[in-house]
């Protein structure tokens, strides 16, 4: 781009700002600001919690769900999960994913992102949440769209589990915890797909 010319840009809070370029230089650019706007923050927040995966895996989901509109990402280790902990700079690539896809997509709001070493205290959060579900093949799991169309929601945690599932105990933390396993289908999906498509019929559903 040229002198004159102008961009968009935006703090990731909800303000976006018109500039006009007023220099370019092999280093820098610079810019006055000729305009503001502040846009309202969506009205179903969805909050997505995925355990610990290869950067590969993680850093698709994160890209895919930030696009779609995702408020907030919580990276957990559990017992059958690739990883043990999630590490500092696994968050920090995962900001720098989410930054690239706002830009994409030209959304104003930059996710926020949480890690936890343990799932029982990611439960610990459901209380916040006017609805939290966790995908879940086994029998007592809600098909999901009936499940989404019985509750009235603007707060949602979704939780996936990694593609080996959670494990007994962790089941009975999430259900204790007033978590609603729900499936998706008759089939298993790995944990890369589930961590789109749920997020995507959660703010879909409410905004009917």
């Amino acid at each position: 781009m040229q002198v004159g010319d102008t961009i968009s840009a935006t703090d990731g809070n909800g303000r976006v700002y018109k500039i006009e370029i007023d220099d370019v230089s092999k280093t820098s650019v610079a810019g006055k600001i000729a305009d503001t706007v502040t846009e309202s923050p969506s009205a179903i927040q969805c909050d997505l919690a995925i355990p610990a995966a290869s950067a590969q895996k993680t850093d698709w989901v994160i890209e895919k769900c930030t696009e779609l509109g995702v408020s907030a990402f919580h990276l957990f280790a559990c017992e059958r999960s690739t990883g043990r902990r999630i590490r500092e700079n696994r968050i920090e690539r995962s900001k720098r994913i989410a930054v690239s896809a706002i830009k994409q997509s030209m959304r104003a709001f930059l996710p926020q992102f949480y890690s936890y070493e343990h799932l029982k205290s990611l439960a610990e959060l459901f209380s916040r949440y006017d609805l939290a579900l966790y995908g879940h093949l086994d029998e007592g799991s809600q098909e999901l769209r009936a499940a989404l169309d019985s509750h009235t929601y603007k707060t949602a945690l979704v939780l996936v589990g990694p593609e080996a599932g959670f494990t007994e105990a962790e089941t009975r933390t999430l259900n204790d915890a007033g978590a609603v396993p729900v499936s998706y289908g008759e089939h298993r999906l790995r944990m890369e797909t589930a961590a789109v498509i749920l997020p995507a019929f959660v703010i879909e559903s409410q905004q009917k």
